[in-house]
């Protein structure tokens, strides 16, 4: 009986293990169809719905003033105003590049790291959606300060990026890790220094889709191509830059008879073009501008590979940090510095000087307009939408509207948008397609959306078919091109060279010429 009474215990006890372990492989099975569930493509496309919709019922009122204008806005003149701001909590880099997506126009991209020196930190790359403002979309943490990025015109999900340790790297912001798809991984391809500016080449031909070129202060530019397994690169061009000095560049240069020893102490003279900034010519691919450390720009070309085939010399007098070609007119640039000033070019815009010792004459090329905005100005960018129409930051914490159409002598709007105690310098601007708004970044890591005034952005009425649908390529209509080409030409026309001065014209130091009988 003993025996027998062991026996069925043990059986009982088999059946309780049983029973506990088909528990445990239910819970387990259910644990793993409720992950299955909520990774699942639906469910995060639900969450991400019921996300969009709760942000909007709480932000309810600035969706509102971002979709109409009120009737006395009309009114008011030109001005800025703030809908959003966008920060990722704990982040405290700087706002180093901000990039629209191409196809997607609701989504931007903005680039964190540092440009102390002595202070460098880890990078990182938020994606935000103007539907939903409170957290963005996706973050991507980097091992180097991200410095600038620009998304594919064809393929969105594609961004390059340029880091502050001279790394290059690509990422599809579809998947759902941080590591890019590709990189530069060999430090021998890297730049030496910081990649100031990278751009994607937008030529239609298939076979040149998938490149894209990089600039550093290290003097080179570098054109790289996305193979199957490998990042490839190429030196496109290494640039040098006399040493002209201030007073230099004023005197006018004279021909000696040792003409060949000067040659070669030139040439050995020359100096790496500290490169901050770059852009392509949208209608001549293969036309370029260079903005330099030194304050020269460079004209370049493609097929040219020995160097700038003009430079404009001094253009400005310290750091040029950005460049921009305008949209709409394929010989007119913006550049802005660090010394303050905006000045607007034209291409083979050159005046003649005569040389009273040699009887011979010379050229040089004078912005068609200058202006002075009384701070170091951090970054410029061209509206989508107009010829005339562009905007700039400072380190003052202001945000500068300009329409040449309206008002060639100054800003149209000049706002401060950080607080001005605390002097919290704008490091980037840019304009989105088919929005009236521009954003723009601090160095404390916050990105505001500002809604521009109805004088600011197109005519509802007058362009009503235009802005009836809005899509990546509403504004390449050939007609409204071609009139916002013509609009820019009649403004210039009649600008001149020099603009009208206000300070100097009604200074009462000077005092008026008498006319002749």
């Amino acid at each position: 009986d003993d025996v027998l009474g062991n026996e069925d215990e043990d059986e009982d006890e088999d059946e309780d293990e049983k029973d506990n372990n088909d528990d445990n492989r239910n819970k387990k099975k259910r644990k793993d169809e409720g992950e299955v569930l909520l990774n699942s493509k639906e469910m995060l496309k639900a969450l991400k719905i019921m996300e969009r919709v709760t942000v909007l019922n709480g932000n309810n009122e600035s969706y509102y003033n971002f979709r109409y204008y009120k009737d006395s806005d009309y009114k008011r003149g030109s001005f800025v105003s703030k809908l959003w701001t966008f920060k990722y909590k704990g982040n405290e880099r700087n706002v180093t590049c901000l990039e629209w997506n191409k196809l997607h126009l609701d989504l931007f991209a903005v680039g964190y790291g540092s440009y102390n020196f002595n202070f460098q930190t880890s990078g990182m790359i938020c994606i935000y959606s103007l539907k939903s403002t409170v957290y963005p979309e996706k973050i991507i943490l980097c091992e180097s300060g991200v410095m600038s990025m620009s998304f594919h015109p064809k393929y969105s999900s594609l961004l390059c990026v340029g880091n502050y340790d001279g790394s290059v790297a690509v990422y599809d912001i579809r998947n759902r890790d941080d590591s890019p798809i590709y990189s530069s991984q060999n430090p021998e391809s890297h730049h030496s220094d910081p990649v100031w500016d990278i751009k994607w080449y937008q030529m239609d031909e298939l076979q040149h889709e998938l490149m894209f070129y990089s600039i550093s202060s290290d003097s080179e530019i570098k054109f790289w191509k996305l193979s199957q397994n490998e990042l490839n690169y190429q030196v496109l061009i290494k640039l040098t830059t006399p040493p002209i000095t201030i007073t230099q560049s004023m005197e006018p240069i004279t021909n000696n008879n040792n003409n060949d020893d000067l040659e070669e102490e030139e040439n050995n003279r020359d100096e790496k073009a500290l490169c901050s900034c770059f852009d392509f010519n949208p209608a001549m691919e293969h036309l370029y501008l260079v903005g330099t450390e030194d304050g020269h720009i460079l004209e370049c070309n493609k097929t040219y590979s020995d160097g700038y085939t003009k430079i404009y010399i001094n253009a400005h007098y310290m750091n040029i940090y950005c460049i921009k070609w305008n949209p709409f007119h394929n010989k007119i640039f913006l550049s802005c510095s660090e010394d303050w000033t905006i000045k607007l070019w034209e291409i083979n815009n050159e005046i003649t000087k005569s040389d009273k010792k040699d009887n011979k004459l010379q050229f040089d090329t004078e912005p068609i307009i200058t202006y002075d905005l009384g701070n170091s100005i951090n970054d410029i960018s061209w509206s989508p939408y107009s010829s005339t129409v562009f905007a700039a930051v400072t380190s003052d914490g202001k945000v500068h509207v300009f329409d040449l159409a309206q008002n060639k002598n100054a800003p149209l709007c000049s706002e401060q948008i950080t607080n001005k105690k605390s002097s919290i310098k704008l490091t980037k601007v840019a304009f989105p397609i088919g929005f009236p708004l521009i954003i723009v970044g601090d160095e404390n890591g916050n990105v505001y959306a500002l809604k521009l005034s109805p004088n600011l952005y197109l005519d509802k009425v007058k362009h009503r078919d235009i802005l009836k649908n809005v899509s990546p390529e509403m504004f390449n209509n050939q007609d409204f091109k071609e009139k916002e080409k013509d609009k820019l030409i009649n403004v210039l026309n009649v600008t001149g060279n020099k603009v009208f001065d206000i300070i100097q014209h009604f200074s009462p130091q000077k005092k008026p010429k008498k006319m002749k009988q």
